[in-house]
């Protein structure tokens, strides 16, 4: 009987709290108010007293969060029947709850998860930004020109209207000394008619046999066969001969340098005989002077370099030699034109004395009337008084030689 009572009791209680009205929300949400989930709507959606209980518990345990309001969650849970923990945030909603919603509302609640959506066969769009351009500038070149490159000389092909060689490409010398076969035989070699001069052949007299093979420098020489020939057994110049240049009675050799080549211009190449090498050896010292010519009586070098005025201008040279082919000046005349309405030159005499080179005489040579010494003294400037170009005296003479092909 007790029990009745205190059960009709509650329910007056329940049924008088229901009548009451909800506290209106303030603005910050606090008080359960509407956004709760708006408690009395949530319990009159559930239908029935249960419901307006589930939803007066909803909104007061909202107790203003900010979060709750509005939200599905908060009212219709099936947990939400005096369970506040529970209240609002499965994502697992029942049929009673969406039948609490009534359909009617189809937005997603700001603090529920949205379902996943499935995945997406589209291809991602495609990067339609401008890609950076391309820099077709083109590099900077080097403009600057390049040292030219050495090119090997064009080979040497004979001319179409030359006639054919009758002459052949080995020219063999034998100096004789006083009528004595010399103790060297020499072999010139060309490797065709318009080719330059390849080398030389020293060979034992006797025996035939080679002693010595002497490269020509190709770069030095200039000696064309077919261009030397001027009949079948003939040559057109003396290029190569058998001469003493360093006094020491053994023969030494001297090769035109190029042919053709310009009056006053002669070069030679010098090889001298080392008797203790036996081989003969360039002397570029000698090789270096323009057209030398050995003095047997002084035992000097004599060598001339023209210059202007149809030779009238030039500087004559004389030098020592020594054991070991080293060469030291000993005398120097030179001329120079003084007047040229005149015609007159001034030649003037250098002479070593006690190893210091001095002037002895100075000289104006005319060219029409007797030359005159200006001054030095008369027997030193005696020989220097003439026209031509003065000289020691003539150069050593050439040794006879026999050439054959």
């Amino acid at each position: 009987m007790m029990r009745q009572k205190r059960f009709a009791v509650g329910l007056s209680l329940i049924v008088f709290l229901a009548a009451v009205p909800a506290p209106a929300q303030d603005d910050n949400g606090f008080g359960g108010g509407n956004n709760a989930g708006g408690g009395n709507n949530a319990g009159n959606n559930a239908g029935g007293g249960n419901g307006n209980a589930a939803g007066n518990n909803a909104g007061n345990n909202a107790g203003g969060n900010n979060n709750a309001g509005g939200n599905n969650n908060a009212g219709g849970n099936n947990n939400a029947g005096g369970n506040n923990n529970n209240a609002g945030g499965n994502d697992n909603q029942s049929a009673f709850e969406n039948n609490a919603t009534g359909g009617d509302d189809e937005s997603i609640p700001s603090n529920e998860v949205p379902p996943e959506t499935p995945p997406d066969d589209t291809p991602p769009p495609m990067n339609n930004a401008t890609p950076p351009p391309v820099n077709n500038a083109t590099p900077p070149q080097n403009n600057a020109t390049p040292p030219p490159a050495e090119t090997p000389p064009p080979a040497e092909k004979p001319a179409d209207n030359l006639p054919p060689f009758e002459g052949k490409l080995d020219l063999r010398y034998q100096f004789d000394q006083k009528g004595i076969p010399g103790i060297h035989t020499f072999v010139l070699h060309w490797a065709s008619p318009e080719g330059n001069l390849q080398s030389i052949d020293v060979l034992v007299t006797e025996t035939q046999e080679l002693l010595q093979k002497i490269a020509v420098p190709q770069d030095r020489v200039h000696l064309v066969i077919r261009e030397l020939t001027e009949k079948k057994d003939r040559l057109k110049d003396r290029f190569f001969e058998s001469v003493d240049y360093n006094f020491d009675r053994f023969s030494d050799i001297r090769l035109t340098a190029k042919w053709p080549y310009k009056v006053g211009g002669k070069q030679y190449l010098v090889w001298l005989f080392d008797e203790r090498q036996n081989r003969y050896v360039l002397s570029e010292a000698i090789s270096a002077l323009p057209n030398p010519q050995p003095l047997l009586k002084t035992q000097r070098i004599q060598s001339v370099e023209l210059g202007g005025h149809a030779g009238f201008e030039f500087v004559r040279r004389t030098y020592s030699i020594n054991k070991i082919g080293k060469l030291r000046v000993q005398s120097v005349v030179s001329q120079k034109i003084r007047d040229k309405k005149g015609n007159t030159y001034t030649r003037e005499v250098r002479v070593r004395i006690n190893g210091d080179m001095q002037r002895i005489c100075k000289i104006h040579v005319p060219t029409e009337g007797v030359p005159r010494r200006i001054w030095g003294g008369k027997d030193v400037c005696q020989k220097y008084l003439t026209k031509d170009m003065p000289t020691e005296q003539k150069s050593e003479e050439v040794r006879k030689s026999k050439a054959w092909r």
